[in-house]
């Protein structure tokens, strides 16, 4: 079953080819790497491209003495106004940390986004299975999550059940993506806007403690510009 839970965006990986022309992105620092800070025992592996409709598409891999983590993250390009899609599954030990949600960038009504938001919610209310474990958002990053966000502890046996609730908003994020016209306007303020989730994300998201422990703070922040937000 663990097998498994490392494969959890294969689907996801087809779905987006099949939808988009990605192009693979040279980050400033190419993979795999391992980082010295931690004697070369984890390995920070991923993928990272581009396309028409998104700045990033980026998963990563990374395993080290037991634990191992696959992370998804789906960043628009800013002038489609629209929510960053953001999945991160951590296994460790007899328990898996689960997390997706859609990331609120843009202020209400400046979103491109319709009935997402609830649609998405309609989806988690038949997982009920999944919620009995949740998990706390604490601190400056909350503001960026969703009334839409599943963040659960699990045990590894429920793969199949949020594998399944993964690929549903998955699905009906990128539907509602592409439902917006290619070449919109960007509109004003949307550039401060992204700016500023990214800094959230950059100052406040727990993850980020993760890659300055590898990298120093100055690496940390330069690979996470760079690999979340093409910066």
């Amino acid at each position: 079953m663990v097998r498994s839970w490392l494969r959890v965006h294969d689907d996801t990986c087809m779905e987006l080819n099949r939808r988009y022309q990605l192009c693979a992105v040279d980050l400033k620092h190419s993979f795999p790497e391992r980082p010295w800070r931690l004697l070369g025992l984890l390995k920070f592996d991923g993928e990272a491209y581009c396309s028409e409709r998104f700045v990033r598409a980026l998963l990563l891999k990374t395993s080290v003495l037991g634990t191992a983590s696959r992370s998804l993250l789906l960043c628009p390009r800013t002038e489609y106004n629209f929510p960053v899609f953001s999945n991160e599954t951590i296994l460790m030990g007899k328990r898996v940390l689960f997390l997706v949600d859609v990331q609120q960038v843009f202020p209400a009504k400046e979103r491109n986004t319709g009935s997402l938001f609830d649609d998405l919610k309609s989806i988690r209310s038949r997982y009920q299975d999944l919620l009995e474990d949740p998990a706390v958002v604490r601190g400056e990053i909350a503001r960026g999550f969703s009334p839409a966000a599943v963040y659960v502890r699990l045990d590894p046996g429920c793969y199949t059940r949020a594998a399944e609730l993964l690929q549903q908003y998955l699905f009906r994020y990128l539907d509602a993506l592409d439902e917006v016209p290619a070449g919109a306007e960007m509109r004003a303020g949307a550039r401060q806007a992204f700016d500023a989730y990214a800094d959230l994300v950059i100052n406040h998201d727990p993850a980020m403690r993760f890659l300055r422990r590898m990298f120093g703070a100055a690496g940390a922040r330069e690979r996470a510009y760079d690999m979340f937000f093409g910066k």
